[in-house]
């Protein structure tokens, strides 16, 4: 019964000190409910029935604080039992070696004294008593320790007490874990307060103590603020979530535009094909010789304007066309250099202030038509009776034109020269069957080209602004368009510094500049 209320209490796996206290709260527990609950008397009530479980558990509890003092009481038999079987075997093993020797004496004595040996007042009678007597002691001892032994082998040999050295290994290794346990939340704590000692120090805990005292209603604006922030954040990303999904795809679903079906002569770049030009869709270059003939004059941008004749006439012109004044000067084609010279003259254009720009020509021959962004305008030739014709075209009732924030084209007639600029170069490609470009890199197309928009490929590199929302897709046969190598966004700033995604570029953009 002792060994079977040992285990139960081990498996417990409750600490003799824990139980005790858990018992003894338990009994508090029980004395004060039964005070203050004068109702618990009364049989059936709600009071009585918890007060009849409050005693149940007492009870339990004081089942197991007995078990626990029983589990010390045979963990002390247990442990010590190797070390008593030990002196139990070398008391037996004495005893029994003691006794050989006095028989050995005995059967000296009876060889040595065979006479003497039969009377009992002679010295070696009472010798033979004597050992006779001693030997009988020391069997009987030697039996019972041996006897002792085969006890506690016995007792060893039950398997509730193998259990028992079983879970009272496991117990030391526990109490052991808890020790450790302890120490290393104590080595915690004490980094805890130091560190928490370090904050309280700190020139940060006093500057923010500080600020807390003087401007007590600073931290309620402070989170406001970091609530705003946090709203902005998440604003700006579920409205580019919303434009990818959402808007994106209803403009690419729809049909191209086309902004002039009547213009089918095509357009001409202005730099001569050499044969075996590796690179013939290039069509700018860092500067350029342009020839004025006589009756032609050339309005340009004073930076773009290299080197002249000393005979060419030089004035200023106010805007490149009065017709459109505010694209004009939204796009910086005003107060421009005109250049005339009754011969024919060479002029060299080139970008004097930007490294990166380059410069080509674009021919516009008679009943071609090219629609331009006047933004990439330095320059233009023409006739000075017969200037270029510009017209303006809105796109008011295309759903793409809304949803791309683009309801007006300018379109330049020919006959007559644009000179654009382009950021690391300008290229010019044939629409074919169609050609997909970067919406930011466009600076025209052939007015016949079939117009259309589709959403960039991948979501990542828009989300990261890595690549604009929609890629221009141009089509046509006999149609070109024109895009420089490499966007250059500061040149879009237009008059005021305007971003992808600011109030005045979207402006810009619907007008077409």
């Amino acid at each position: 019964t002792i060994l079977r209320d040992c285990s139960r209490s081990i498996k417990m796996g409750l600490p003799d000190a824990y139980a005790q206290a858990k018992q003894k709260a338990l009994e508090r527990e029980r004395e004060k409910y039964a005070s203050d609950h004068l109702t618990s008397l009364i049989p059936l009530t709600e009071p009585w029935q918890h007060l009849k479980k409050l005693d149940t558990e007492v009870n339990s509890g004081r089942a197991l604080v007995q078990g626990a003092a029983r589990l010390n009481e045979i963990a002390d038999i247990v442990l010590n039992s190797e070390k008593k079987m030990a002196e139990l075997d070398a008391s037996a093993k004495d005893d029994r070696s003691r006794a050989t020797a006095f028989r050995n004496e005995r059967t000296s004595i009876w060889r040595d004294n065979p006479v003497a040996q039969r009377f009992p007042w002679t010295a070696a009678s009472r010798r033979l008593d004597q050992l006779a007597d001693q030997i009988v002691a020391l069997e009987k001892r030697a039996f019972q320790a041996e006897s002792d032994r085969d006890q506690i082998v016995t007792a060893l040999n039950n398997p509730l007490v193998a259990e028992i050295k079983r879970l009272m290994l496991l117990r030391g290794h526990l109490q052991q874990l808890n020790s450790q346990t302890g120490d290393k939340l104590q080595t915690l704590q004490n980094t805890k307060l130091h560190i928490e000692s370090e904050i309280q120090t700190s020139a940060v805990r006093k500057w923010r103590d500080w600020i807390i005292t003087e401007w007590p209603g600073l931290r309620k604006v402070l989170w406001i603020a970091a609530g705003v922030l946090v709203l902005g954040i998440v604003t700006r990303n579920g409205i580019k979530v919303f434009l990818y999904f959402v808007v994106a795809p209803l403009a690419s679903r729809r049909s191209p535009i086309q902004i002039l079906s009547t213009s089918l002569v095509p357009i001409r770049s202005g730099l001569p094909k050499q044969i075996g030009d590796p690179d013939p869709g290039k069509i700018s270059s860092v500067s350029r010789p342009i020839l004025v003939e006589d009756g032609y004059e050339l309005l340009i941008q004073p930076e773009y304007l290299q080197s002249t004749s000393h005979q060419a006439q030089k004035r200023t012109q106010w805007m490149m066309n009065a017709s459109i004044p505010y694209s004009c000067l939204l796009s910086g084609m005003f107060l421009l250099t005109r250049v005339r010279s009754g011969i024919r003259d060479e002029v060299v254009v080139s970008a004097t202030k930007d490294p990166l720009s380059e410069v080509c020509v674009i021919e516009l021959p008679v009943g071609s038509a090219f629609v331009c962004q006047p933004r990439s305008l330095v320059g233009v030739i023409q006739s000075q009776l017969q200037p270029i014709r510009i017209t303006r075209h809105w796109r008011l009732g295309s759903l793409q034109s809304w949803l791309t924030m683009q309801l007006r084209f300018l379109v330049f007639h020919g006959p007559g020269k644009l000179i654009i600029k382009g950021c690391r170069g300008v290229r010019m490609e044939s629409s074919g069957k169609g050609r997909l470009i970067n919406q930011a890199a466009t600076l025209g197309f052939s007015a016949n080209s079939h117009y259309a928009n589709t959403r960039c490929e991948t979501f990542v590199s828009y989300w990261l602004g890595k690549e604009d929302l929609f890629n221009n897709l141009f089509s046509g046969s006999g149609c070109a368009y024109v895009y420089e190598e490499m966007p250059d966004l500061k040149q879009k700033s237009g008059i005021t510094g305007r971003g992808l995604e600011g109030m005045t570029d979207a402006v810009l953009k619907v007008f077409g500049v």
